[in-house]
């Protein structure tokens, strides 16, 4: 197999299936046991064309044949672009050992979604969004819309390479996710990831407000942590006063907010995205910018520079890792996408089924079909007088005495005091009936979802906004 190929999910045999993200969640299950530090076991989504391109110029192989990609990186190493060949000023990448990649005139650029960029050492979520007017697709770039790093245009193209992303150790939480049982996500067993794409109204209609991210291990439901090092604008979840907060303690440019924040990300989302899976590695920078210290001109001890504990150099270059993690693999798993707060119910366990009684068989190891469909005087007449059948009784099983003290039971049945959740600014002004709103993860904190006698009880730590179980 190829390093770094690219693995899509289809709708039929001519066409990618387009994802709707925008106040839906999306859950699967990982294992990145074996993914080391310069690797990528990535999950995302990027605005390629629903058909690859077929049609264009002289594509005539389409989605079915895997064309089509873009990404906010506005790659040049794609090899076709928009039916054409991206032959003009082509040149190998120096840095590609296996003389697979290269670099040529033209890019393809188009918002992206990453849910997921992680090895076993650092794991970061992050929107990217691009202001490509009408060019709502994937979008053929040349000159200084591709954005270049090498020509020192990254922040003049119509992407925004950077995103706006939570990598839980670059935010302050060490200890939160790593190999091994002393981090709060170990690593070396399974997990299960769900997204959430929140909305300012909660509804579809709405704009893409805020981006939130909880995990689930061993049965446990374990909420992104508070970032740490922002002050009074930590958050646990991707905002705009967020992305805002963080750029500036980083001293980066905000491109997010520059080409339209969490807002252009959901139009992106409600067009329709491509699902992509990968393993690679980075023949550019080794992945520092995910599990290490990057960049490298600044110090290690500056806000944001540390990702993760990975020592970089040697041990981090691809082909360090080829020739020593040959085998190394990624395993992605039960993909689910729903309404918020869905992926993860459990249907109802049915009752098992009680055992057959009140009726006539044959006796244990002997062959009497005779006995079967007798009445119940009839049966236990042949017992008696032939030495034959048996009677299956229906008993109730008595009662198992309580070691419990007695409960008396209140007069009424007292209401639970709720936890306090959230009460967005325009849960009030919507014009929704209550009944509807109290059952939105953004305004069931509001005051006209309590109980008036039952005031609500502060929770200590703050819960993922939904489940009920949630560079």
């Amino acid at each position: 197999t190829n390093v770094g190929s690219r693995l899509y999910l289809l709708d039929g045999d001519d066409k990618y299936k387009l994802f709707q993200l925008k106040n839906r969640e999306f859950a699967l299950d990982v294992d990145v046991s074996q993914v080391q530090c310069g690797m990528n076991g990535a999950v995302y989504f990027s605005e390629m064309d629903q058909y690859g391109g077929k049609g264009l110029g002289q594509n005539q192989a389409g989605a079915k044949y895997g064309t089509g990609y873009c990404d906010a990186q506005c790659p040049h190493d794609i090899k076709f672009i928009s039916g054409e060949a991206n032959v003009i000023d082509w040149k190998p990448n120096p840095n590609d050992l296996s003389n697979n990649m290269g670099i040529g005139k033209y890019g393809a650029c188009c918002a992206e979604m990453d849910i997921w960029e992680a090895n076993s050492m650092a794991t970061a979520y992050t929107p990217h969004p691009c202001a490509l007017g009408d060019n709502n697709a994937q979008f053929r770039c040349e000159g200084i819309d591709c954005g270049d790093n090498d020509k020192g245009e990254r922040y003049q193209g119509v992407c925004d390479k950077d995103g706006c992303d939570i990598n839980p150790y670059r935010m302050g939480n060490e200890n939160f996710y790593g190999r091994g049982p002393g981090f709060t996500v170990n690593t070396l067993e399974p997990m299960t990831i769900v997204t959430q794409f929140l909305t300012t109204d909660g509804t579809d209609a709405g704009d893409l407000s805020e981006i939130r991210r909880f995990y689930v291990q061993d049965g446990n439901i374990i909420p992104s942590p508070f970032s740490t090092i922002l002050g009074p604008d930590d958050n646990d979840s991707i905002t705009d006063e967020f992305c805002s907060a963080k750029k500036n303690l980083f001293g980066d440019i905000n491109d997010f907010e520059i080409k339209g924040g969490n807002k252009a990300m959901g139009e992106s989302l409600d067009r329709g995205q491509v699902l992509a899976l990968s393993l690679w590695d980075d023949v550019e920078v080794n992945m520092l910018w995910l599990d290490s210290a990057y960049p490298l001109d600044k110090p290690d001890t500056d806000p944001g520079v540390k990702r993760g504990e990975c020592v970089g150099g040697e041990s981090s270059t691809p082909t360090y890792l080829r020739n020593t993690y040959s085998d190394g693999y990624v395993i992605f798993k039960n993909v689910a996408i729903g309404e918020i707060g869905s992926t993860l119910q459990v249907p109802p366990t049915s009752a098992p089924t009680p055992a057959p009684c009140g009726l006539c068989e044959a006796q244990p190891g002997k062959q009497q079909p005779e006995c079967n469909g007798l009445t119940e005087t009839r049966c236990k007449q042949v017992i008696q007088f032939e030495n034959k059948c048996k009677w299956l009784d229906c008993t109730t099983p008595a009662p198992v005495p309580s070691t419990n003290p007695p409960v008396v039971s209140p007069t009424s049945n007292p209401t639970k005091a709720p936890t306090v959740g959230i009460c967005k600014r325009w849960c009030v002004d919507n014009a929704s009936d209550w009944n509807a709103k109290c059952d939105w993860a953004n305004c069931a904190g509001c005051s006209q979802c309590w109980d008036s006698t039952n005031p609500p009880v502060a929770s200590p730590i703050k819960s993922p906004t939904t489940m009920s179980p949630t560079a």
